[in-house]
């Protein structure tokens, strides 16, 4: 995720490899919305979204808001 206040729809940033920011995609739906990540990742990528929407959005939130929120942040990590 982006710390960028106001950097538009909530979203994560998925990196492959040694490449950072390889894909984005949408909180809310779990649609690409950017990147170069192989399409046969997308369905991977939707089902940890909306396993993890919750705590994606409390993180978001509260980047967007100026904290990092380390525990939700180790969380995601590790599932």
């Amino acid at each position: 995720m982006d710390g960028t206040k106001n950097h538009g729809r909530p979203h994560v940033h998925i990196d492959y490899g040694k490449q950072l920011h390889f894909a984005s995609y949408a909180i809310d739906t779990g649609e690409r919305l950017a990147g170069n990540l192989k399409t046969a990742y997308d369905k991977t990528v939707r089902e940890w979204i909306n396993k993890n929407r919750q705590k994606l959005v409390v993180a978001w939130e509260a980047i967007q808001g100026g904290t990092i929120p380390e525990n939700t942040l180790a969380e995601l990590k590790a599932g």
